[in-house]
């Protein structure tokens, strides 16, 4: 049985509002954990949540979506 070998750029490098998005995919916010599809080439916004105490933080791929 073949166990596939988990992606290692998911949650490893955050990143900028304001830079652009390397991968279409679901991104989690790091100050506030709210979650945000964005597709590749899009830029990262500020937060729109308004519990969050951070909206400049960064924003970390979770999911890659084709």
């Amino acid at each position: 049985m073949l166990i596939p070998e988990p992606n290692r750029e998911i949650g490893r490098t955050p990143r900028a509002v304001g830079s652009l998005a390397p991968d279409t995919g679901r991104y989690q916010h790091s100050a506030c954990t709210k979650t945000e599809i964005f597709s590749k080439g899009d830029l990262f916004v500020v937060c729109a949540s308004r519990s969050c105490p951070n909206k400049g933080a960064n924003w970390a791929l979770q999911e890659k979506l084709i």
